[in-house]
């Protein structure tokens, strides 16, 4: 999580979701920007801070598990054989993943929802509460990240950055365009339905 004292304000870093390069961007622009305790990933509603104004942004879900999916098996499994512990020593919201089976896509899905039904659904809700909470201030999409954060400085009257988001480069990216089973992109839309029905994405998978 990324506080903002001077604006009073909180960025919730949903992982895999745009979080590092708008933390990067805010630490390097905003003055007096700074982590807040809690760890890397922490939820709106669990910080004894009181901001004016909170955001963060999602993904659709379908393109949230490859991208991770991608990032993991690219960086970690892969080459060094073996799941990474982030944030050691601290809870984490992803430390459930480091037991599942890695050999397909399809393989990891499967682990996912036999141990954790609804995984993602879950996930967002407990970072930024269920539909009816009022943590959150703003939650953009991470497709439409430039122009959603742009939004967000706007919204904060730092007006000045949004021209750096322009060249601002991404980072922490991994080719996640791998082709998909239809049965595991059905199954990954049906398990997380009520995020597309909150967040107005689209389903593409038919069973």
């Amino acid at each position: 999580m990324i506080h903002l004292p001077n604006q009073q304000a909180h960025f919730v870093h949903i992982p895999k979701t745009g979080g590092d390069f708008v933390t990067r961007f805010l630490l390097s622009n905003v003055p007096g920007a700074r982590h807040e305790s809690g760890g890397k990933h922490w939820p709106a509603a669990k910080h004894g801070i009181n901001p004016r104004f909170q955001f963060a942004f999602v993904r659709e879900p379908v393109a949230w598990f490859r991208s991770y999916y991608a990032f993991i098996t690219r960086h970690y499994i892969i080459p060094n054989g073996k799941y990474p512990i982030f944030e050691g020593g601290m809870w984490h919201c992803m430390r459930c993943f480091e037991k599942y089976d890695y050999t397909s896509f399809g393989s990891f899905i499967d682990s996912v929802y036999d141990d954790q039904p609804s995984y993602y659904t879950r996930m967002i809700e407990w970072f930024t509460g269920p539909p009816d909470a009022h943590y959150m201030n703003f939650i953009g999409k991470q497709e439409n990240l430039n122009d959603e954060l742009g939004s967000v400085l706007k919204r904060l009257k730092l007006y000045h950055l949004v021209p750096k988001l322009l060249t601002a480069k991404p980072i922490n990216t991994s080719p996640s365009k791998f082709p998909i089973d239809p049965v595991y992109g059905f199954l990954i839309e049906s398990q997380e339905s009520a995020i597309y029905d909150r967040f107005g994405y689209t389903k593409t998978y038919h069973e």
